[in-house]
């Protein structure tokens, strides 16, 4: 499905419900090979942020370990600015594609009934068991029919240690970028913010300059109307350079942010089933050792229940724990690439940004050169500025 399915998230739409409440639906329009759906290649659907945020949870109940794309934050106040809007509709479309792109959330069902179903409810889940974590519990119900075997209490206490190694240095990895990734975000809020700062003075300076310029229609003010009418455009600049920042730059460095939180979910569901694994390995041995003190037909129907428990979350854990590395491993090959586009992203937005302010500027010195042929160019290096002052 993944390499014959694309979906896209757009046309987002401000509702009402019957209570005068307002929200938001995007359009989730998906196409699919014609031989890998049955009624229809191509679906759209509605659905709101919250029907997102089901099958996030879904999808990290059915795969526990996987590393699930996280979604955009949800925020209280705002929500219905059309920046905000835009914004998620953003953060919801990558979210899709990367499940699309994921080798094991793009085949699951729920994923499939997110993407085609006219109504995302409860009634549409109840219908499907998905991944690998139903495919567990159906086959532990088959478990008592084994019988004790003393001889496998050893392997079931195999050496995890190469194992547990790999998923601690991921915690430790993670503890590590964790804090510049954190600080990184900050600072471009703050540098951002310090750009919306200027390009508002931008717009007042130019709102004095041509109040000034309009006093005296002469040669004077209209110098001084050219700088009034710069300044507003320098500040137009500056608005379009932060709005574009924050898509292809700040935005991306967010989403990397919670793309940390989401693998330290992944590392506490491999932790809480090795904890599992760990309890009923202690309630199996507390079991087989009152077996072997007074055998009763009973207790052997524990053992064997126990047994049968151990080596099911034997195998959760070593499926669960393996999810988990290949996951990390990916996302790390990923992460390489993504932070050179951001990067490039922004030196790209810089250096275009930089010469629609240095282009604006030599215009203006060339319309107030015109206007005073007898005065320097202001672009040009001026070594008599001392010299002018004195004569002044």
């Amino acid at each position: 499905m993944a390499a014959k399915a694309k979906s896209t998230v757009c046309n987002p739409v401000k509702k009402s419900s019957q209570m005068g409440q307002q929200y938001v639906v995007y359009s989730v329009q998906s196409s699919f090979d014609s031989s890998d759906c049955v009624l229809s290649p191509e679906f759209t659907v509605e659905r709101r942020y919250n029907d997102f945020v089901v099958l996030h949870k879904e999808l990290s109940r059915a795969f526990p370990g996987a590393i699930v794309p996280p979604l955009p934050v949800d925020q209280i106040f705002g929500r219905f600015r059309q920046d905000f809007i835009e914004a998620r509709m953003r953060g919801l479309d990558e979210f899709v594609t990367k499940v699309h792109n994921h080798p094991e959330l793009c085949s699951a069902k729920c994923f499939r009934v997110f993407l085609t179903a006219p109504v995302f409810d409860q009634n549409a889940l109840d219908e499907i068991k998905d991944g690998p974590h139903e495919a567990s519990a159906s086959k532990s119900s088959s478990w008592p029919t084994w019988k004790y075997n003393p001889t496998l209490t050893e392997s079931q206490s195999v050496d995890t240690s190469e194992m547990d190694c790999k998923v601690e240095e991921i915690k430790h990895y993670v503890s590590n970028i964790a804090d510049p990734t954190e600080c990184l975000c900050d600072l471009m809020d703050k540098l951002l913010q310090c750009e919306r700062d200027v390009a508002r003075s931008m717009e007042k300076c130019g709102e004095s300059y041509s109040a000034l310029g309009s006093i005296d229609n002469d040669a004077c003010g209209q110098s001084i109307s050219q700088v009034g009418n710069t300044f507003r455009s320098l500040s137009a600049y500056t608005v379009e350079d932060v709005s574009e920042k924050e898509i292809c730059a700040k935005e991306p460095l967010n989403n990397y942010m919670n793309i940390i939180k989401a693998i330290k979910a992944a590392y506490r569901a491999q932790r809480e089933m090795k904890s599992k694994y760990l309890c009923l390995m202690g309630d199996f041995e507390g079991k087989k050792a009152a077996y072997d003190k007074e055998p009763t037909e009973s207790k052997l129907v524990k053992v064997d229940q126990a047994q049968a428990d151990v080596e099911s979350a034997k195998s959760e854990y070593e499926e669960v724990s393996q999810r988990l590395l290949e996951n990390f491993e990916r996302l790390k090959k990923e992460k390489m690439a993504d932070m050179i586009r951001i990067m490039e992203a922004f030196v790209s937005l810089q250096l275009s940004y930089n010469g629609k302010l240095e282009g604006a500027l030599s215009s203006l010195d060339g319309k107030l050169n015109s206007l005073d042929s007898r005065r320097e160019p202001l672009i040009a290096t001026s070594a008599s500025t001392d010299e002018d002052m004195t004569t002044i």
